[in-house]
Parts: C-alpha cells; structure tokens; sequence
C-alpha cells in the first residue's frame, strides 16, 4: 500500500462553508479518525442513494472544521493505480492508463494515475474545498498526473462549473461489479460516467478558489448588513 502521508495533515485552510479554519485529514486502515471517516461516507450514501458500501479505499481523506480533531465537512477515498487493480477499472474493457492514454493521445504511466471515490459531503462547496487541496498535493507530493473517478451527472456540472477540465472515458455499469451492484441501491440510476481529468491542469484552481473567496465575502457582508444600525 502507498504511503501517502496517512497520519498527517495539509495545513489549515479556510474552511469553504463558514470563516473557520479546515484541515485535510488523511486516514489509512490503522487511523484514529479512520471510522468516523466511514461512518460519514456510510451515512450520506445510505440516505441519498439507500447504499450499504460493500468496501472502502484504502487511504481516506477528508475536510475537517477547525482541526483534524473537527467535525468532518467532506470525505473521499484514495487508491494510487500502481497499487493494484481500482475499482473503477470493473467497468472498463482494458486497463485505466490505455483508456487515459487514448483520451490524451499520448502515452501515460500507471504510476501517475490516482483514483478518487465514494465521496461525500454535506455542501457542494465542501466537495469543492476538498477538491481544491487535495489536487496541488497529489501533483506536488504524490507526482500524479491524472485522477479518474465515477462521477454523477450532479457532480459532473458541479466540478464543470467550478472550471475542472473532464474527459469521458466510459460509462459505470453496475452489471459489472456482480454480486455487489445490490449494496448500491439507486446510485446507478442517473447513470454516472468514468471520468479522467489532468491534475496539472491549473486552471480550475484560481477559479475555485475566487468561488470560495466569494462566498466567504459575501456572507461576511450579510453579517455587516445584520448589525449595522
């Protein structure tokens, strides 16, 4: 298993949903916070999709309020492509650097692949501030090129709007996963896509973080407008 910093934490960022501070937990198997993590996942797919996760990722991560002791905000699971199959590559025909190679047309190395699954979160801008520091980690610490992931319509416009660059590489079936597509209750209905996108691509960054900052602004002068006589 990848050792991607399990017990260590980013350093504090601003916390999208109020003006606290956050932190970014990472979680493996042996973590203190590591079922409080998958509690969280558990319960959010369970009341939006009546899901019962068969498994998770080996490595988690997620947005803590205030410190990595707060209350969690977001939460996603990590699994590096040289550690072995992902669970994604179920629904693929070949192996997930051929379909990421094809998508860019230029070869591509497994090693520089990461998959993001199962997440979850209270508020779209909490996905989105988990995003925001997760991905100048993974290219910085980890040297990942590309992340794909199983992503819902509803996700797709969400990371679309906030300017991530995704490619279709093909569609998440749940006659693949045999015995376990039961455990997913409705997650499969709105029929989600296997999505790659470029981790170096930089773009989507300045703009996420202008959303953010905006948003912290503007609930900043809603207090002013509260107490102004």
């Amino acid at each position: 298993m990848s050792q991607a910093l399990p017990t260590s934490n980013l350093p504090c960022r601003r916390d999208p949903s109020s003006d606290r501070q956050s932190t970014v937990l990472f979680a493996d198997a042996d973590h203190q916070r590591r079922r409080d993590i998958e509690l969280f996942v558990e319960a959010r797919f369970a009341r939006a999709f009546g899901a019962c996760l068969p498994r998770h990722h080996s490595l988690l991560a997620c947005l803590c309020a205030d410190d990595a002791d707060g209350p969690i905000l977001a939460a996603a699971g990590l699994r590096f492509a040289e550690d072995g199959p992902l669970f994604l590559e179920q629904y693929l025909d070949r192996p997930v650097e051929h379909e990421v190679a094809a998508a860019f047309g230029r070869p591509v190395d497994r090693n520089s692949i990461v998959e993001i699954g199962s997440l979850a979160s209270d508020t779209p801008d909490a996905s989105l501030g988990l995003f925001s520091a997760l991905a100048p980690w993974l290219a910085a610490e980890r040297r990942r090129r590309f992340a794909v992931a199983t992503v819902r319509p509803e996700v797709e416009r969400l990371l679309g709007r906030a300017g991530f660059g995704l490619t279709a590489i093909g569609q998440a079936s749940p006659d693949r996963l045999g015995g376990d597509a039961g455990e997913w209750g409705s997650y499969y209905d709105r029929r989600p896509r296997i999505f790659v996108g470029e981790i170096g691509d930089s773009r989507a960054l300045p703009l996420l973080r202008q959303r953010l900052r905006a948003k912290t602004m503007d609930r900043a002068v809603r207090r002013l407008r509260s107490v102004a006589p």
